[in-house]
């Protein structure tokens, strides 16, 4: 990994502009070594805590074939330990510290042109898409704080998106729509019909002809900062690894997206 920057030695004007005209920027290096350590630190810890399996001790990279394939049979065979799992990482104070720190608050500041007393961080988590077939992959969507409030202005939203992985069209990553971030579509709600009965989310395909569609390419350590207005979609790929994501989102306390309220956690057992 290169060395990762300071966010005082960022180029802010030059990432504004970026994140102003696409929706999103891409910013390299700009988490450490030893804070993504410390992530994987924190999901492993979990694990051996929650699951009382003995088998993950040994781990020492998550990237591995070796992890995937006993986390596979970790949610396969107890999927409520592993949806407890998922849901603990959303607490981890680490997670909480990292994602709040001065230098993605600089950043969520300058796109949004606020003070930092307006910021609100509401939402983080680490997803773990397992390899192959997916049924948590998301179509063309947009984000917001609430699926009832889903189609109100989300312009003054900010989402980051993390990989701990090599991310990339072969090896699965996000794709986005360019510029789509400047008007809310009609997103058509659903129910999974799978065990977890989770939201599922879609925008129609045929109202995004007219865009350019970008998949994300990205190492370990690079964030892309991306407007909440902004249309994106999963990315299979066909890597042997679970790709593991940092996902947060931030508004601005006078936003038309702002749904005032806490933040629910229920536990999964």
């Amino acid at each position: 990994m290169k060395k990762h920057k300071t966010y005082k030695k960022l180029n802010i004007d030059e990432i504004k502009k970026n994140y102003n005209s696409k929706g999103f920027v891409i910013v390299k290096n700009f988490f450490s070594n030893y804070e993504l350590r410390k992530i994987d630190q924190t999901l492993k810890t979990l694990i051996l805590k929650i699951s009382k399996d003995k088998k993950f001790h040994d781990i020492k990279n998550l990237n591995t074939e070796k992890f995937t394939k006993l986390y596979f049979e970790l949610k396969n065979n107890k999927p409520k330990i592993a949806g407890a799992i998922y849901d603990s990482i959303q607490i981890s104070s680490y997670l909480q510290s990292l994602l709040t720190s001065k230098k993605v608050i600089y950043l969520i500041k300058n796109f949004l042109n606020v003070e930092e007393t307006n910021i609100l961080n509401f939402f983080r988590t680490m997803r773990l898409d397992l390899p192959k077939k997916n049924h948590h992959l998301l179509s063309w969507h947009q984000d917001f704080m609430h699926s009832n409030s889903r189609e109100l202005n989300y312009n003054k939203g900010v989402t980051i998106w993390a990989p701990l992985i090599q991310v990339s069209e072969a090896l699965g990553s996000m794709k986005i729509c360019v510029s789509s971030h400047k008007k809310r579509f009609k997103i058509k709600l659903q129910k999974r019909t799978n065990n977890n009965a989770s939201e599922y989310l879609t925008i129609e395909s045929k109202k995004l002809n007219n865009f350019k569609k970008q998949v994300i390419n990205c190492s370990r350590g690079d964030v892309v900062f991306m407007n909440m207005n902004c249309v994106h979609s999963s990315v299979q790929g066909k890597s042997n690894l679970i790709r593991r994501t940092i996902i947060s989102r931030y508004i601005d306390v006078d936003s038309e997206g702002f749904i005032p309220g806490s933040s629910k956690f229920t536990p999964s057992i």
